[in-house]
């Protein structure tokens, strides 16, 4: 429309019929035109919870005005989200959570007016992004945040992207292979990192998502060992994207993680050294104490300053 690329939001819905509705409009409510907005019900062709799914769309679904792919069988959030993509016609990618909104009606035109400004080094745009628990809503990203290279950055979780808040080039997400369906949670995390190591992301000073955490279907691990588990599976799985930075910055980037998930008082360097050891790296007193350093200045960054 109006010469204008057109910009594919792809929503993957799971056990959401009573918040999919919102995620649908705040896309349709967009004021750039030329979109086309795909959901993928990954709830399980005639089951229960994918025809409660249904109906919450029957709305939109009736009018036409998105498409509807419902997937035979469970398949996973990364799985669905690549199903998506590939029957997507859009220049540019928007994926959104069921449970997240977009809060600004210009937030795809901004996002398509700066990337095609840039070159093809430049995959993908972020913004702010506001966060919603119980109880406590906070805006992440909303200091100036840096562009280009972010990769660094992201790793060690001083940057916060959602699909809510980031809209990508379609050949960007070919040449990176789409998500990762080895990740079986947290797969956002990955896929925006594999992203990050080959593209440049721009920073947009506006919140572009709101990420919803109230819902509670989606509920961390507690047991420790599973949570550990999982992590050791993000250190090594990233560590891929990491070769071509000093040992010492890939250290650090696995001690941080281990330090936010634990806080600092329960990750002391004999804890942080095992575990590293038992993913391949080996922690040092120095590179400890620099790990230390960016943690406390994420946590003051994020409830001081956000």
């Amino acid at each position: 429309m109006n010469g204008k690329p057109l910009v594919s939001v792809i929503i993957n819905t799971f056990n959401g019929a009573e918040c999919v509705a919102g995620a649908v409009k705040s896309a349709l409510e967009q004021d750039y035109e030329n979109k086309e907005i795909i959901v993928v019900d990954d709830n399980g062709a005639g089951s229960e919870k994918q025809l409660a799914t249904r109906k919450a769309l029957a709305e939109y679904i009736g009018s036409g005005k998105i498409t509807y792919l419902p997937n035979e069988k469970n398949i996973g959030d990364a799985a669905s989200k690549n199903a998506g993509l590939a029957v997507s016609r859009g220049e540019y990618i928007a994926f959104l959570d069921d449970d997240d909104i977009y809060p600004d009606p210009e937030k795809l035109a901004v996002n398509v007016e700066t990337l095609s400004a840039l070159d093809d080094s430049w995959g993908a745009a972020y913004s702010a992004i506001e966060v919603r628990w119980p109880g406590l809503t906070m805006v992440f990203n909303s200091r100036r945040m840096p562009s280009g290279d972010i990769l660094y950055d992201l790793l060690i979780h001083s940057i916060y992207i959602n699909p809510s808040n980031v809209v990508t080039r379609r050949k960007a997400i070919l040449d990176v292979g789409g998500y990762d369906t080895a990740y079986k949670r947290h797969v956002d995390w990955g896929y925006h990192a594999m992203l990050a190591s080959r593209y440049k992301f721009a920073y947009i000073p506006i919140i572009g998502g709101v990420h919803n955490n109230q819902n509670p279907r989606f509920v961390a691990y507690t047991d420790e060992n599973k949570r550990t588990e999982q992590l050791g599976f993000y250190v090594r799985r990233t560590a891929r994207f990491t070769g071509h930075m000093p040992e010492e910055k890939r250290v650090v980037i696995a001690c941080v993680n281990v330090m936010l998930m634990n806080t600092l008082k329960n990750a002391p360097y004999s804890k942080c050294r095992a575990l590293l050891a038992e993913w391949g790296f080996t922690l040092t007193p120095r590179a400890y104490l620099r790990a230390a350093a960016v943690f406390l200045k994420i946590k003051y960054n994020r409830y001081y300053k956000a």
